[in-house]
């Protein structure tokens, strides 16, 4: 595997620094973080989420439906949605229709109240241990020791950078957290 180093090198070459720079992502300043409500915080978890295997562009130009359709990621009214409403969500056309990654987004939801609860503080002071669920379906275990190398992807070519789990370690990393999986196939 081609190493982040050689091709960023490589990027550089090409493009210059300066531009190779500017086509990174940016991590969040931890100021910026502590900023941001739970409700933010689980509509961009709950972004990224839909964005797995899917055209960006495509679920951004969506995201107001989803917005409104979640109550603005509400944390306390999103984590009561009952399997009636998230199935009412699967007719409407305004949003991409996952029966899993919706449940996700409740899950999610429930989680960060379960924590904003059990630590007796406002949102961030819960960031420690926070477990999140993203599609449910499982990782191979052939895949788990990869599945944070830049690049890695189980999409066909064309279909996925594999550079969304790179970048939160590498965040995750440079803010002095970790980051692990824990995973089986069927069992999310």
């Amino acid at each position: 595997m081609i190493s982040f180093a050689d091709i960023y090198t490589e990027a550089c070459l090409r493009h210059g620094e300066q531009e190779a720079q500017r086509r990174l992502p940016r991590p969040a300043t931890a100021g910026e973080l502590e900023d941001m409500d739970e409700a933010r915080y689980l509509s961009l978890m709950s972004r990224r989420i839909f964005r797995a295997g899917l055209r960006h562009s495509m679920v951004d130009a969506r995201w107001p439906a989803f917005e409104e359709a979640f109550h603005g990621f509400d944390v306390d009214r999103v984590r009561m949605l009952s399997d009636d409403d998230l199935d009412a969500m699967l007719r409407d056309a305004r949003l991409i229709r996952h029966w899993r990654k919706l449940q996700a987004v409740r899950h999610n939801a429930a989680v960060l109240y379960d924590l904003r609860a059990s630590h007796g503080g406002p949102w961030p002071t819960v960031w420690e241990n926070l477990t999140l669920y993203a599609d449910l379906q499982g990782i191979p275990k052939a895949n788990i020791a990869r599945i944070f190398d830049p690049f890695f992807t189980t999409k066909p070519v064309g279909k996925g950078t594999g550079l969304g789990l790179s970048i939160c370690y590498g965040i995750i990393k440079k803010m002095d957290g970790e980051i692990s999986v824990n995973s089986a196939v069927g069992l999310g």
